[in-house]
Parts: structure tokens; sequence; C-alpha cells
């Protein structure tokens, strides 16, 4: 009696488990990518998911992005830089903000930051802004 109460219990218990992967798609086991697959095989691109931004924020944004760029006009680059930092964590998916970082941190010699911005932003770039964002990712 013990025992078939037992194995109820464990195909209960393994048929839970087997509803769920043990690890995301293109995953090994340890949880590596690439691990477990052929290494001749391309790895499968992840399409990001843009962050749903709420139309007064996605609108803050935009404003902050027109007085980054009055800002830059007049010369105010440090002003700029932190208008648009904020341009940017109001509106994590606006390709425009990551441009307008990159082109602003090349301006000021910092290649490698304005590098990984551009690459930032091409996650989210539509056609206008992708060559933009090209370039300034290059090395």
């Amino acid at each position: 009696m013990v025992s078939r109460g037992l194995s109820v219990v464990l195909v209960l218990a393994l048929s839970a488990c087997a509803g769920a992967p043990s690890s995301p798609p293109g995953q090994g086991s340890a949880g590596a990518p690439g691990a477990g697959q052929d290494s001749g095989a391309p790895a499968t691109p992840v399409e990001p998911r843009a962050p749903e931004v709420p139309s007064g924020q996605r609108q803050a944004g935009e404003d902050l992005l027109r007085q980054a760029e009055r800002a830059m006009a007049s010369g105010d680059d440090a002003r700029a830089q932190g208008l648009l930092q904020r341009a940017q964590r109001l509106d994590p998916s606006n390709p425009a903000a990551y441009l307008a970082l990159a082109t602003l941190l090349q301006k000021r010699g910092e290649h490698a930051s304005a590098r990984a911005m551009a690459e930032r932003g091409l996650l989210f770039c539509q056609a206008q802004d992708c060559d933009q964002l090209r370039a300034l990712a290059a090395p």
C-alpha cells in the first residue's frame, strides 16, 4: 500500500517536471549559449522586445530630446548628455536617443562608449536611424 502511494507521488512529481523545459531554447543544460549545439550551426538571434512605454512617458522623452538638441546647439554638451540619458531611460526603445547619445559621446572623444551606445540603439532602430547607428558602432 505504501509503495503504491509512493509510486503515485513519484509519477505526479515526474509529470509536473516534464511540462517545464530544463533550459531556455537555444541553450544547453548548463545555461551557456550554444552548449549542446553543433558548433557549426549559427546561433539563432533573439529578437529584443521593445518595452511598453506609456504615451505620456514617450512624449516626455521626445521633449527631452528636443531640449538636448537645443543644448547641443548652444554648446552645452554636459547638459545635453544629461537630458539625453534621461530621455533614454524614459523611452528605452527610442533609437533617436541612442543615436544622439552616441553622436555626442563620439564628439567628446569617448569612442568606446559611443560604440556601445550605438550597438544598443541598433536593437531598436528603424531604417532611417540604422545606417547612422551602424556607422557609429563600427570598430
